[in-house]
């Protein structure tokens, strides 16, 4: 199992951008391979390749400032990706793209902690439905982002376990009190990234973190008599017995004091509440940092209403309270399936779907090719031999997808737009499934037929979905849904109709 400090590496290796007084930013690039000379592949693996694209980087930042940091490589990537993160100027970047396969830079981002009961949140219960379920899979390898594991915990015990599979190609990194012997028949992989942190922020404090898979959030305590205690408390600490003072530095007259930036006076913050500025670009994590340095004992994170709700506190350094902007939602656009999609995950409902809309790779690359996408383009991510079909004209509308997008151009009125969708039963060989509409506003929806009858598992039937626009509404887009009810089965498609 990948467990191990994954989420450190999808957290950490593509970091904020800290600014351009910082100069330098961490980067995800995205390479072509094909197109950046065979003189670079005779180097050997990837990281030489980069690194010697990143040598030729640094080269040209010297002739232009020989005062400037050099560009640093972070880590390279051949699976999901060609490409590789560093770290890089703003001038570096830009003598980044003019190399031969450069095709894109994506900035870091910092992402944040959904929760830490992924269980609940996916409405799953122990012993009952899918955990209870005795056709489980088996000789499946689960990977897992996680923020480090105690492998000593039962759920690692690997008694009963078969052998390690022999296609497994990972490997169980050590690091501080990780070792080798810490993988088993069950935990067969664990691996930590750290590099992007320490690329972008300094080294890692290893009195708060490990250097390795093992987490240090002390989740299991083993006392003396050989008892063993499970569990975490999470930000407990001495009660506050008295009213505390709270500190505002931004009157100290030194600009970074008010956004809690660099080192604080400890006479004007030991034992205070510390109100910091959010600034949309330091991590409020730092700003908490740097209070508990200077000996506060709280934080305030003011979060300016043109920032919207993008700061997040973090109580993980000291008891932190976010002050932020919170639209009215009278007067606000509500969000809608743009920003939702479908809707929350429901694993119980999704292996039981009654039906499905059954899709093949070769479906996804002819959509491609309706969106205008070239051969060449999409050979980026294929093995390089596919070419969309000459002869055949594909509506991107037409994928059989379970939703739909009607675009109506100008101030169309009683325009129509149809599209095509076929459904597989995977539920009850003998089924009936009746349609229901959401009709969005704006428009109306005629689906045909209204019934789809089916008396064998595996059956195909199709629909159509015509949509006629009778009027533009005062807002952008408009939403609604179409379903397909029997008995215990919903199946939901999220409707979208845009004017432009």
């Amino acid at each position: 199992m990948m467990f191990g400090k994954i989420l450190l590496f999808l957290v950490l290796v593509t970091t904020t951008a800290i600014g351009a007084a910082m100069a330098k930013n961490t980067y995800i690039i995205h390479m072509d391979k094909t197109k950046m000379g065979a003189n670079l592949f005779r180097l050997g693996d990837s990281m030489q390749t980069y690194q010697a694209v990143i040598d030729s980087i640094n080269k040209i930042s010297l002739q232009e400032d020989d005062q400037e940091q050099q560009a640093e490589l972070v880590y390279a990537y051949e699976t999901a990706i060609s490409g590789f993160a560093a770290k890089l100027s703003t001038k570096q970047l830009e003598s980044l793209e003019k190399v031969d396969g450069f095709l894109s830079a994506t900035p870091g981002k910092m992402l944040q902690l959904h929760t830490t009961n992924s269980q609940q949140f996916l409405g799953l219960q122990n012993g009952k439905g899918l955990l209870s379920a005795s056709n489980s899979a088996s000789d499946v390898i689960i990977g897992f982002l996680d923020t480090g594991i105690s492998p000593e915990h039962v759920s690692f015990k690997d008694t009963g376990m078969p052998a390690v599979p022999s296609r497994w190609k990972g490997v169980c990194e050590e690091g501080t009190k990780f070792s080798k012997s810490n993988c088993n028949k069950k935990l067969i992989g664990a691996r930590f990234f750290f590099k992007g942190y320490e690329a972008h922020y300094g080294r890692i404090n290893e009195t708060n973190e490990f250097l390795s898979a093992r987490d240090n959030q002390g989740h299991v305590i083993k006392l003396g008599n050989g008892k063993v205690v499970e569990g975490v408390s999470l930000y407990s600490g001495d009660a506050l017995t008295k009213p505390v003072p709270v500190a505002y530095l931004e009157s100290t007259g030194i600009p970074a004091s008010k956004f809690c930036l660099g080192t604080l006076n400890e006479s004007l913050v030991e034992g205070k509440i510390v109100v910091c500025h959010g600034d949309n670009v330091f991590n409020p994590y730092l700003k908490s940092e740097n209070v508990k340095k200077a000996k506060g004992v709280g934080m305030i994170l003011v979060n300016p209403k043109f920032y919207g709700d993008e700061l997040t506190a973090n109580p993980h350094i000291l008891p932190t309270a976010e002050v932020g902007y919170t639209a009215d939602v009278a007067s606000s656009n509500l969000a809608g399936p743009f920003d939702y999609g479908s809707g929350h995950v429901d694993p119980e409902r999704a292996v039981d779907p009654g039906l499905i809309y059954d899709i093949a790779a070769q479906d996804y690359l002819n959509y491609l090719c309706s969106l205008n996408y070239t051969s060449s383009d999409i050979g980026l991510f294929t093995d390089g031999t596919f070419t969309c079909p000459q002869n055949i004209a594909f509506r991107a509308g037409d994928l059989n997808y379970p939703s739909f997008a009607f675009n109506f151009k100008g101030g169309v009125q009683n325009g129509s737009l149809e599209y095509k969708r076929t459904v597989t039963n995977v539920g009850i060989p003998t089924s009936s499934y009746a349609v229901q509409v959401e009709v969005p506003e704006g428009v109306s929806v005629i689906v045909k037929p209204k019934i789809l009858s089916f008396n064998k598992l595996g059956q195909k039937l199709s629909y159509k979905v015509t949509v006629v626009g009778k009027s533009k509404t005062s807002s952008h887009s408009s939403f609604g849904s179409l379903t397909w009810v029997s008995g215990k089965f919903r199946v939901r498609s999220p409707i979208a109709v845009t004017w432009q």
